[in-house]
């Protein structure tokens, strides 16, 4: 196996005398020396290295019981989890409307109540539940290496806790006020990757028992599943955003969008007026004028149409990034309409890769 660390153990023969003809030491063995973390994805069917894509969301589909002093109040419930700041929470009563939960980001979030328009809610809450749900999904990912007993991880609201059991399983993660017990280890529903089923809750002297049917990793949703817009949807992210803070790591969604580029031969090598970024295209470089803005003299303009976009901080070659898009296209129920554009990052910083694909909706 590659890249793994190994130590020398000696085994010797304890002889009861040291004259001639004693036998020689046995064979030196190579015992390898895992990763720290390995232990702990080999318990849960992992792999060590977690895979390239976005495609590493959850579906988590079961029943809910809100315990409130003496009573509890059964639910039915389906989570979309896209990310430690990306949760789609449906949660629905027999006979009554569903009550659905968006958050998008650390500052936004909205809720529907009884299938009215959506509105604006505090986000704390539903993000502190965002981080928990997804670093115990994906535990050891993303972990610091540390040993048996009990983990622990900065996040943006502070100190994650995470202890794992004997079967080095995790077993109860906390953060701040918000404490979960986690229990039911069983496969995924297309994976043999085990999950926790059972989750209890207790935050702010409250107490909520999840109980899933169902778990589909390796999932894929679109960034606007965790928005109510169904309009334009923000286009910022076909430009190169620096160094990612601005916004999560992975983003993917069909935007539509006209297109509006220069090649080098036609000027564009010294084009600095107007906002845009520099595109791998057919072998050729253009200048990618940013959507929205008026026509630029000398373009090749395309109509509006749907383009699937990945943005991503991984180090990913078009070649990678075409194959991976062809890939997922079926799970979006669309096909490829023409080539790859591809805004790979600078390799002297850190910076976003942007591949952009145009598609046709089925």
């Amino acid at each position: 196996m590659k890249n793994q660390f190994w130590f020398t153990v000696g085994l010797v023969a304890l002889l009861g005398s040291c004259g001639d003809g004693a036998p020689e030491p046995e064979p030196e063995v190579q015992v390898p020396l895992v990763p720290p973390l390995a232990k702990y994805a080999e318990a849960r069917g992992m792999a060590v290295k977690e895979p390239i894509g976005p495609d590493k969301q959850f579906r988590l589909v079961g029943e809910l019981a809100f315990h409130l002093e003496d009573q509890v109040m059964p639910q039915d419930g389906e989570l979309l989890l896209g990310g430690s700041s990306r949760m789609q929470f449906k949660v629905m009563s027999a006979g009554f409307y569903t009550n659905t939960f968006l958050l998008a980001s650390a500052e936004e979030c909205w809720v529907q109540k009884h299938n009215k328009e959506f509105e604006e809610y505090e986000p704390l809450e539903l993000w502190k539940e965002s981080i928990l749900r997804w670093h115990a999904l994906r535990f050891p990912w993303g972990w610091q290496d540390a040993e048996f007993g009990e983990f622990t991880l900065e996040t943006k609201l502070g100190t994650l806790t995470l202890e794992v059991n004997e079967q080095l399983l995790p077993s109860r993660i906390s953060l701040r006020d918000s404490h979960v017990a986690l229990s039911d280890w069983r496969t995924a529903s297309n994976s043999a990757v085990l999950y926790p089923m059972h989750w209890d809750w207790t935050y702010e002297g409250r107490r909520r028992v999840e109980s899933f049917q169902s778990l589909h990793d390796r999932s894929l949703f679109v960034d606007s599943a965790f928005t109510p817009q169904t309009g334009q949807r923000d286009r910022t992210y076909l430009l190169d955003v620096g160094d990612g803070n601005e916004v999560s790591g992975e983003l993917l969604d069909i935007l539509h969008a006209a297109w509006q580029s220069i090649g080098v031969a036609e000027g564009a090598d010294w084009f600095t007026g107007a906002p845009g970024q520099w595109y791998e295209h057919q072998g050729e470089r253009r200048f990618v004028f940013e959507p929205g803005i008026e026509s630029q003299p000398g373009a090749e303009v395309l109509e509006a149409r749907d383009w699937l976009v990945w943005s991503t901080l991984q180090k990913v070659s078009a070649e990678q990034a075409q194959a991976y898009l062809a890939s997922v296209l079926p799970q979006l129920q669309a096909t490829a309409d023409g080539d790859l554009w591809s805004h790979l990052s600078e390799n002297d910083r850190v910076g976003r890769s942007v591949f952009v694909l145009p598609v046709i909706r089925k």
